[in-house]
Protein backbone atom coordinates (compact mmCIF):
# COMPACT_ATOMS: atom_id res chain seq x y z
CA UNK A 1 0.00 0.00 0.00
CA UNK A 2 1.24 3.49 -0.72
CA UNK A 3 -0.25 6.93 -0.28
CA UNK A 4 0.56 9.51 -2.90
CA UNK A 5 -0.06 13.21 -3.34
CA UNK A 6 -1.07 14.39 -6.79
CA UNK A 7 -0.67 17.85 -8.30
CA UNK A 8 -4.24 17.73 -9.70
CA UNK A 9 -7.56 15.90 -9.29
CA UNK A 10 -7.47 12.12 -9.75
CA UNK A 11 -10.49 9.95 -10.66
CA UNK A 12 -11.25 6.35 -11.56
CA UNK A 13 -13.25 5.61 -14.72
CA UNK A 14 -14.98 2.20 -15.01
CA UNK A 15 -16.16 0.60 -18.25
CA UNK A 16 -18.47 -2.14 -16.87
CA UNK A 17 -17.06 -4.23 -19.72
CA UNK A 18 -13.79 -6.11 -20.27
CA UNK A 19 -12.50 -3.18 -22.36
CA UNK A 20 -10.29 -0.52 -20.79
CA UNK A 21 -12.12 2.81 -20.63
CA UNK A 22 -10.54 5.99 -21.94
CA UNK A 23 -9.76 8.93 -19.72
CA UNK A 24 -11.86 12.03 -20.35
CA UNK A 25 -10.29 14.63 -22.64
CA UNK A 26 -7.66 16.74 -20.84
CA UNK A 27 -7.01 13.90 -18.35
CA UNK A 28 -3.84 11.73 -18.31
CA UNK A 29 -3.92 7.96 -17.59
CA UNK A 30 -2.01 6.91 -14.45
CA UNK A 31 -2.79 3.18 -14.22
CA UNK A 32 -5.27 0.57 -15.40
CA UNK A 33 -6.87 -2.15 -13.36
CA UNK A 34 -9.96 -4.02 -12.21
CA UNK A 35 -13.07 -2.41 -10.69
CA UNK A 36 -13.23 -3.19 -6.97
CA UNK A 37 -16.41 -2.31 -5.06
CA UNK A 38 -16.05 -3.55 -1.47
CA UNK A 39 -15.24 -6.37 0.93
CA UNK A 40 -17.29 -7.66 3.84
CA UNK A 41 -16.59 -9.66 6.96
CA UNK A 42 -18.76 -11.26 9.58
CA UNK A 43 -21.78 -9.27 10.71
CA UNK A 44 -22.00 -5.68 9.55
CA UNK A 45 -18.25 -5.22 9.04
CA UNK A 46 -16.84 -4.23 5.69
CA UNK A 47 -15.18 -1.50 3.72
CA UNK A 48 -15.51 0.11 0.33
CA UNK A 49 -15.25 3.46 -1.36
CA UNK A 50 -16.93 5.46 -4.10
CA UNK A 51 -16.28 4.17 -7.62
CA UNK A 52 -14.85 7.57 -8.60
CA UNK A 53 -12.07 7.04 -6.02
CA UNK A 54 -8.70 5.78 -7.35
CA UNK A 55 -8.81 3.08 -4.66
CA UNK A 56 -11.69 1.41 -6.52
CA UNK A 57 -9.37 0.58 -9.45
CA UNK A 58 -6.90 -2.07 -8.29
CA UNK A 59 -3.99 -2.77 -10.65
CA UNK A 60 -4.02 -6.51 -9.99
CA UNK A 61 -6.94 -8.86 -9.50
CA UNK A 62 -6.93 -10.97 -6.33
CA UNK A 63 -9.97 -12.98 -5.31
CA UNK A 64 -9.51 -11.65 -1.77
CA UNK A 65 -7.43 -8.44 -1.85
CA UNK A 66 -7.43 -7.91 1.94
CA UNK A 67 -5.89 -9.74 4.85
CA UNK A 68 -6.96 -9.33 8.45
CA UNK A 69 -4.40 -8.40 11.09
CA UNK A 70 -4.77 -7.90 14.82
CA UNK A 71 -2.46 -6.12 17.25
CA UNK A 72 -0.01 -9.01 17.66
CA UNK A 73 2.97 -9.06 15.26
CA UNK A 74 2.85 -11.90 12.75
CA UNK A 75 -0.85 -12.66 13.15
CA UNK A 76 -2.19 -11.58 9.76
CA UNK A 77 -4.28 -14.05 7.78
CA UNK A 78 -6.83 -14.49 5.03
CA UNK A 79 -10.24 -15.07 6.56
CA UNK A 80 -12.57 -17.41 4.68
CA UNK A 81 -15.62 -15.63 6.15
CA UNK A 82 -14.82 -12.45 4.19
CA UNK A 83 -16.15 -11.72 0.71
CA UNK A 84 -14.92 -9.46 -2.10
CA UNK A 85 -17.29 -7.64 -4.42
CA UNK A 86 -16.04 -6.60 -7.85
CA UNK A 87 -17.92 -4.67 -10.54
CA UNK A 88 -19.14 -7.21 -13.11
CA UNK A 89 -18.27 -6.87 -16.79
CA UNK A 90 -21.41 -6.88 -18.92
CA UNK A 91 -22.01 -7.36 -22.62
CA UNK A 92 -24.38 -5.26 -24.71
CA UNK A 93 -26.91 -8.10 -24.72
CA UNK A 94 -27.08 -8.46 -20.92
CA UNK A 95 -26.59 -4.78 -20.03
CA UNK A 96 -30.23 -4.24 -18.97
CA UNK A 97 -31.14 -7.74 -17.82
CA UNK A 98 -31.47 -9.02 -14.28
CA UNK A 99 -27.97 -9.60 -12.89
CA UNK A 100 -27.02 -13.01 -11.59
CA UNK A 101 -24.41 -13.94 -9.01
CA UNK A 102 -21.37 -16.09 -9.75
CA UNK A 103 -18.15 -17.20 -8.13
CA UNK A 104 -14.75 -16.80 -9.74
CA UNK A 105 -12.72 -20.01 -9.84
CA UNK A 106 -8.95 -19.50 -9.83
CA UNK A 107 -7.84 -16.23 -11.41
CA UNK A 108 -10.31 -16.10 -14.30
CA UNK A 109 -11.00 -12.38 -14.13
CA UNK A 110 -10.47 -11.27 -17.72
CA UNK A 111 -14.01 -12.11 -18.86
CA UNK A 112 -15.95 -11.35 -15.68
CA UNK A 113 -14.55 -8.23 -13.96
CA UNK A 114 -15.03 -4.67 -15.20
CA UNK A 115 -11.88 -2.85 -16.26
CA UNK A 116 -10.96 0.64 -15.09
CA UNK A 117 -8.45 3.41 -15.58
CA UNK A 118 -7.22 6.00 -13.07
CA UNK A 119 -6.80 9.43 -14.62
CA UNK A 120 -5.29 12.76 -13.49
CA UNK A 121 -6.50 16.17 -14.68
CA UNK A 122 -3.90 17.91 -16.88
CA UNK A 123 -2.84 21.27 -15.49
Amino acid sequence: CSVCEASANVIAVHSQTTELPNCPSSWTPLWEGYSFVMETGLGAEGSGQPLVSPGSCLENFHKMPFIECNGNPGTCKYDSSHYSYWLAALTKTDMFGKPGSWNIPGHISENRISRCQVCMKQM
